[in-house]
């Protein structure tokens, strides 16, 4: 695409509907992306066995998820990269689930579990003798739906791959429920699944500081851009009279951060959820469009009303229950 001015109304106008920020399409390493990508470089450097990153709903756990596998296949491109999401209903066993996430399950004929199981060792072996690797990353998401029965086959996979010498690393995304599996698992004596799988958590953290927000408020000022191939930022699109003027979201972040705290105030956990504070964000640009002008002034009352739109309050209240269960 061509040059793009934000100040051209008529063509912005067109542009709107299609804007990732409307769409909620939109992606942007936070600074829990980059912190959890770089556990996870540690766990590759070190060989380790497993990880896995757990939290309430709502924290952003399966983007960066999805972040992290291109991260990996960017840095390590001898490594090979699987991402599976499991089933919640818990409806679909781990070894489909993989065989899907392979793109395996494209073939049209029909295979019992075992010979799925040994579908996926196959693949795993043929894609890194094409790599000339010996490590595969098998990324989990909604790994708290697994159960028992599931540990038990990823062991399986994890021995026939090491008989070929090829080392699999799991790394997990889940909810707090997990943290019961891992006590039921300890508890009856399943310790070497806990130890392969389930030795080494993590809390899946969002928004918890100012420096965190306005790490974040950063790309929306300077490095998110659109439309594509423009420089236009998405500060710049929706607010060009004031963004030309000096605006800028990041200028905000005390008063946006304040907000925030103060829509889960009334929730023990106190924790903000970030999949609504991306929406709120998104709110403020979008109500901010009507009211450009070069002496724009983001108030406390918009902001405000951005988080009572979020919905930001009512949901952080429901994760108190998770919250106490989950702690131990």
């Amino acid at each position: 695409m061509g040059s793009f001015d934000p100040l051209n109304s008529a063509r912005r106008d067109e542009l709107l509907s299609q804007h990732p920020v409307m769409l909620k399409t939109y992606f942007t390493l936070t600074p829990t992306i980059v912190e959890i990508y770089e556990k996870v470089r540690e766990l590759i450097f070190l060989s380790e066995p497993s990880i896995y990153f757990w939290s309430t709903p709502r924290m952003g756990k399966t983007e960066c998820a999805k972040a992290v596998r291109f991260l990996i296949f960017r840095e390590f491109p001898d490594k090979m990269v699987v991402l599976a999401s499991c089933d919640p209903s818990k409806d679909t066993s781990i070894v489909p689930t993989i065989f899907k996430g392979m793109g395996l399950d494209k073939e049209t004929t029909r295979l019992s579990k075992s010979e799925a199981r040994d579908r996926v060792v196959d693949h795993i072996i043929c894609e890194l003798a094409g790599k000339s690797g010996k490590h595969c990353l098998l990324m989990i998401d909604e790994m708290q739906a697994m159960v028992t029965k599931d540990y038990q086959s990823l062991q399986a996979i994890q021995n026939e791959l090491k008989l070929n010498n090829i080392s699999l690393t799991t790394i997990g995304f889940a909810q707090h429920e997990i943290n019961s599996m891992r006590t039921t698992l300890s508890s009856g004596g399943q310790i070497a699944l806990v130890a392969r799988f389930l030795s080494r958590r993590e809390r899946f953290k969002g928004c918890t500081t100012v420096d965190w927000l306005a790490a974040t408020l950063k790309k929306f000022d300077y490095e998110l851009t659109f439309p594509e191939m423009s420089d236009c930022t998405y500060t710049n699109f929706f607010v060009p009279k004031a963004f030309g003027a000096g605006f800028r979201l990041g200028n905000y972040v005390e008063l946006i951060f304040k907000e925030a705290k103060k829509a889960v105030s009334t929730s023990q956990a106190k924790i903000i959820p970030t999949a609504h504070l991306f929406t709120a964000i998104g709110y403020i640009l979008a109500t901010a469009r009507s009211e450009d002008k070069p002496e724009f002034v983001l108030t406390q009352s918009m902001v405000a009303s951005a988080f009572r739109v979020s919905g930001m309050a009512q949901f952080a209240e429901l994760i108190d229950v998770t919250e106490k269960v989950s702690n131990g």
